[in-house]
């Protein structure tokens, strides 16, 4: 396991600051205005993404960040994945920590199975608050941005996943619930989305809810296959080994 940094994360960077000029010192100005001018948030996340919602509001209405992020929840005037995406990059880019995988470690690690009855609790001991995770597959390079988020209304934390290549993004995310195991987390996340169906007339959201089946499986695999590798990668052996086929 080797910390050599790769362009993917740049790459993003690049993007959102075309999209959204001046983006990274409007993150600035909300992090020096954390218990001030702004509510305080936890100590294990850089910024929340209330906050990058009302960046990305404020530049599309012409006001400023600040009077927006208690309202960031009201309008979602861009896709969620910038807000996600410049919420992580943003906690990223101040230390840049950098892992990369081999890729038979990470083809090992998604093979396994794993009940992940460890607490959620333990993944707010991660090394920093951001960390970027790459390896290289047959068609291109990609890799996870992790981070720990801060939900101002609940007032709990989330680990934050995106998984990346130089134009794609996919995002994942696990509430922290204190005394909820991992493993539990990961259900409640991806059962979140079917139980919103239920707003449906029960005949179109019955219909939904089957087609979802397949796609529901494969987002759980790889919600359970990109944490494995965020706890390799950030606490080897002691988080889980890829090695021990016992499980």
């Amino acid at each position: 396991m080797n910390n050599t940094e790769k362009n993917i994360p740049i790459t993003w960077i690049n993007i959102l600051s075309k999209e959204y000029p001046n983006c990274w010192k409007q993150c600035d100005k909300i992090v020096k205005s954390k218990g001030k001018a702004l509510p305080i948030w936890g100590k294990h996340c850089v910024i929340p993404i209330a906050g990058t919602m009302a960046i990305v509001m404020g530049m599309k209405k012409g006001k400023d960040s600040l009077t927006n992020i208690n309202n960031a929840g009201s309008d979602f005037g861009s896709t969620p994945s910038a807000y996600s995406l410049m919420a992580g990059l943003y906690a990223w880019k101040t230390r840049r920590k950098t892992y990369h995988l081999d890729k038979k470690t990470v083809e090992k690690l998604g093979r396994e199975t794993d009940d992940f009855k460890m607490p959620t609790e333990k993944l707010l001991n991660m090394p920093y608050s951001a960390v970027w995770i790459d390896w290289d597959n047959d068609k291109n390079e990609e890799g996870i941005l992790a981070w720990l988020e801060y939900d101002l209304e609940r007032r709990e934390y989330e680990l934050r996943i995106e998984h990346l290549t130089e134009n794609e993004s996919y995002s994942l995310f696990y509430h922290l619930t204190p005394g909820v195991s991992v493993y539990e987390s990961i259900n409640q996340a991806i059962g979140t989305g079917v139980e919103n169906l239920d707003i449906l007339p029960p005949f179109l959201a019955k219909a939904i809810k089957k087609k979802l089946a397949h796609l529901l499986e494969y987002q759980t695999c790889l919600a359970v296959k990109m944490l494995r590798i965020l706890l390799y990668a950030c606490f080897g052996d002691e988080g889980i080994d890829p090695d021990d086929d016992k499980k």
